[in-house]
Formats: C-alpha cells, structure tokens, sequence
C-alpha cells in the first residue's frame, strides 16, 4: 500500500445526531425539502424546488437510477414470534438484481431479525400463496437462506406480493403504503437496490421542468445499492474497514455525454459519484493492461503507479473499450472508498442528503469538501434541517 492513512482520526468524522432530527417522512410535496447551497466557501439554503437557480445552465445531472426492491420479509414462527428477512444480495454476492428473474427456487444472503426464534423453516402464506424459507448456513455476521414456491412468478414478483419496502434500520417504524412511492426516486427503473439512492428523492417533474428552462441536462447511470451503504465503520483504523462491493451499469449514451461535458458535471447522490468515480479508474485498468477491468478493488485508488489522465480522456476510453468489445453499456463492480485525501476526478458538485456520523458517507463528504464539511453540518442544526434518508438536501461545490 503506497499511501499512508495513519492520519486519518475516524473520531473527527462524527457528530452528535439526535433522534428527534431524523426524518421519519418525507416532506410532501418532495421538492419542498430544503436545500443547504455551499459553493466558494458560503453557506445559505433555500427550498429544493429552487434548485435549478443555483446552477450553471449547460450543467450535466447524473442521476441513479436504480429501483428498490420489496427485500425485506415478515413471517411468524410456530410461536407466534416475528422473524424478520433482510435480503442482501445473491449468494455470489454480485447483486441481488441476478437472481430477481429465477423462478420456484433462489438462495440469497440476508440479515435475520429475531434469529434465534428461527428454527430452520418457516412459511409466509398470503393470497392463497405461500413461500417457503429455508436456513441453508450462517456465514459470519450474515445468513444465506433458501426461498421455494410452486406458483409460476419469478423472484421479483414473489418480492413484491410478500415483501415490504426495506427502509433503513434508523428509520424505527414499519413501513407504510406510501414508502412504495416515496422511497423510490422519479427516475427509479432498473430493479436492484435494498436501499434507495435517496439524493434523488426529493426532484419532481416541475423541478425538471425549471431544468429545461435553464438548459440544465441530465443522464442517467445505474449503481444498485447494497445495504452496506448503512454499514458503520467499526475497526479502529479505515484500513481495517472492509467496504461493500456494489455493481455499476453506464449506457454508451451517458458517457459520450460526460466526454462532451467533463467540466461540467453534477452528481446526484454519493452512489452516482462512487459509479462517476469508479469510470475513472477502470479506464486506468483499461490503458494499463490489467486484469479484472470489470473489477474496481477499494484501494486501487490510492496507488500511485498511474499517469494521471483527464476525466474527459478516461471516459473516452471506456468509449473505446465498449465499442472495441460490442458492448452497448459499462458494467462492473466497485469497493471503491472515498476518504479524506481522495482527488475527485470527475463531478464539480455533489447533491446529497445529511448522513450518519462516522459513516463511509460522511467520509466521502468530508474528501469532497473538505474540513468544511463541519461548518455544512452545523448550519444544517442551527437551521433546523431534517437528517438522513427521508431529510433535507444539500448541494456542495468543489472549490
């Protein structure tokens, strides 16, 4: 490893966060959230409905546009005792959206709420239709169960009929008929995600609308959200930390709009960042030959053994990369880590909610921004700004 993290403190990337400013609902109608603006070391706010007023027209908005999917499960035991099934992935542990098409059996990863009421069997029955869960092994700090049906619908569907929206674990209530709509974002299409990439939770049509108006552009990328993303850093030391892998997909369309606009650049969400960021390095995988191109390690990084190229440069790349190859879009699979002395490549400002306190979120925060992603946060208290998934936006400019 040729950088030195021995100077990063994770104690300074957390705050105090009361339970009384997280946001148990979103605000109706969506783009009424607030909106902190920091740009050239200022700090104001205005409603997110203004948005388009605080950006350059010719902007380009990189949207996720992921779709979550109903990965959580309830079923009673033979007790009467509620156990809980938080899907996380597919049992190779590259994405849930792989085995959503398979039918009449699938195995996954998940989490298991009240575990030790959980025999090793048990049927969630609904409509007349049941499913049959099965206890397959326990694997560390997760579970890998098997889920069998006889009617003819694939995983997703079976999903749907039984399943509740997975809202996050902060979120201490059960979730409602309205989180169907309002934990998926406007532009929510490629089913995949546990989690929603909730940056984008707060634009309405009109606000696309004032979008055009000012020739503001937008495009489209796909990361499906792990539940990782909820995951606390609990080593003592960031290179301990183990970060989740997640897969990306980018349309040849998207990125000949980044190579025609790599100045220009706005990324709704940490997800499309980490996916912007993620381009970068694959196509420094590309240009040097290496193996597994397709595959962004969490540390390639901060190696130093590559020439540093242009955003503009290793989109084009990739471009040639696809078509030498046939390829109508870019897949992979990301671990990458954005920390505190992590050079952005690729977007100029960063649309995104208020995040858990020592979270790897917080920490891209703070390498985005800087140290003045302590000032952001203290006047989102003193301004009475809503945290968390269902709370208030930010957009943060690069200096």
């Amino acid at each position: 490893m040729e950088s030195d993290f021995s100077h990063i403190d994770l104690e300074h990337y957390t705050y105090d966060l009361p339970n009384d400013r997280i946001a148990y609902y979103p605000v109706e109608p969506r783009d009424q959230s607030l909106q902190l603006i920091y740009k050239d070391d200022r700090i104001s706010h205005d409603v997110f409905a203004q948005m388009a007023n605080h950006i350059e027209p010719n902007s380009l908005l990189i949207f996720n546009d992921t779709k979550v999917i109903n990965a959580r499960l309830f079923a009673l035991s033979e007790t009467g005792a509620q156990i809980e099934f938080f899907i996380l992935s597919n049992v190779e542990d590259t994405g849930i959206e792989h085995v959503l098409n398979q039918k009449h059996k699938v195995q996954v990863k998940c989490l298991i709420g009240n575990a030790k009421r959980f025999k090793g069997q048990i049927h969630l029955k609904k409509d007349q239709l049941e499913l049959q869960i099965d206890l397959v092994a326990k694997i560390e700090d997760y579970f890998i169960i098997e889920l069998t049906w006889t009617f003819d619908h694939d995983f997703y569907d079976v999903l749907n009929h039984f399943g509740e929206t997975p809202l996050p674990p902060y979120i201490k209530r059960k979730a409602e008929n309205i989180d169907k709509i309002t934990y998926q974002t406007a532009m929510a299409k490629a089913e995949g995600s546990v989690a929603a990439p909730t940056a984008a939770l707060h634009f309405s049509e009109s606000v696309f609308q004032s979008f055009k108006a000012r020739q503001i552009h937008t495009a489209n990328l796909t990361l499906h959200v792990g539940a990782g993303t909820f995951l606390p850093i609990k080593t003592k030391q960031i290179l301990q930390h183990e970060m989740h892998a997640e897969t990306i997909l980018v349309q040849l369309d998207t990125l000949h709009q980044l190579k025609a606009k790599p100045n220009q650049i706005i990324a709704i969400g940490t997800t499309s960042l980490r996916t912007l960021e993620t381009l970068y390095w694959c196509a420094q995988k590309i240009k040097y030959g290496l193996d597994h191109v397709h595959y962004l390690e969490q540390w390639l990084a901060y190696k130093n053994s590559f020439e540093s190229i242009t955003y503009a440069e290793a989109i084009q790349i990739v471009i040639d990369y696809c078509n030498a190859n046939g390829l109508q879009n870019f897949q992979a699979t990301t671990q990458i880590l954005i920390m505190p002395g992590y050079q952005i490549r690729s977007a100029k400002a960063l649309v995104t909610n208020f995040h858990q306190p020592g979270s790897t979120l917080l920490l891209l925060v703070a390498a985005f921004i800087g140290e003045a992603w302590k000032d952001v946060y203290d006047y989102a208290f003193k301004n009475q700004f809503r945290f968390l998934s269902y709370g208030d936006s930010s957009i943060l400019f690069r200096k």
